[in-house]
């Protein structure tokens, strides 16, 4: 695997696992196309971002044309919200790509090689944690990466290099903490110690995960759970072997 593109791989330990307070789609992913388009400024002389972000009408109509808005709203409407409308032809067959997600992964890449050589300041790690958020509610709403209607076979086989701490088939404290849209992982840590229904953990080595149907029993009524909307989490779903 390439080495530039496995930078995605370094995701903090310590970090606030929740959006900003003033989170804007459309700005963030400005920034980001302007950071990029400086790679390409530098190869065809081109560079069709104004600066700075001003929030107005043509900037959001610019942004919301290219492909890199289209798949991070997909992947924020999701991750964030459950909000299927965009993933899924005619309400039932799922339609978002796995390159979509692979090639958010490039992007993120390139920012953060751009950060090591530039003053690029786009905050990569909101990128990497919408990803992640995503691909752990695919999960816990029941389906798999042989679903039968997708074959998420780039998302599996590159998960372990781009997303290290994403479990294949159940969740990690990391994936519970992201939807359960807590603040510290220290959050989640306490819960497994709760005397009266603590959240249940399978260890695996040295480290331990969620088993999907616990994650759906636990999510559900936390403050900060959003939860997909038409999804019966009281039911149980197959879990699928790691592969």
């Amino acid at each position: 695997m390439n080495d530039r593109l496995a930078l995605i791989s370094e995701l903090p330990r310590k970090f606030d696992l929740t959006l900003p307070d003033s989170f804007n789609l459309d700005r963030y992913c400005y920034f980001f196309c302007g950071a990029l388009s400086e790679l390409y400024k530098s190869a065809t002389g081109e560079n069709v971002y104004n600066w700075p972000w001003n929030g107005s009408d043509e900037q959001i109509m610019l942004i919301r044309k290219t492909p890199l808005w289209v798949v991070f709203n997909d992947i924020y409407r999701y991750a964030e919200f459950g909000d299927t409308e965009s993933l899924y032809f005619d309400g039932k067959q799922w339609s978002f790509s796995d390159e979509s997600i692979l090639f958010a992964m490039e992007w993120i890449s390139a920012i953060n090689m751009l950060r090591e050589t530039t003053d690029q300041t786009v905050d990569v790690n909101i990128g990497k944690f919408l990803i992640h958020k995503f691909l752990a509610r695919f999960k816990l709403d029941g389906h798999s990466f042989k679903h039968e209607h997708v074959d998420y076979n780039i998302t599996h086989d590159c998960a372990h290099i781009y997303l290290p701490m994403m479990h294949s088939t159940g969740l990690n404290i990391f994936e519970v903490g992201l939807l359960a849209g807590v603040s510290n992982l220290r959050t989640i840590r306490n819960a497994t110690y709760d005397k009266n229904a603590p959240l249940q953990v399978i260890k695996e080595g040295h480290s331990v995960y969620v088993d999907i149907n616990e994650a759906r029993r636990w999510l559900p009524g936390r403050r900060g759970f959003v939860p997909t909307p038409g999804v019966n989490y009281a039911e149980k779903v197959d879990v699928y072997p790691s592969c």
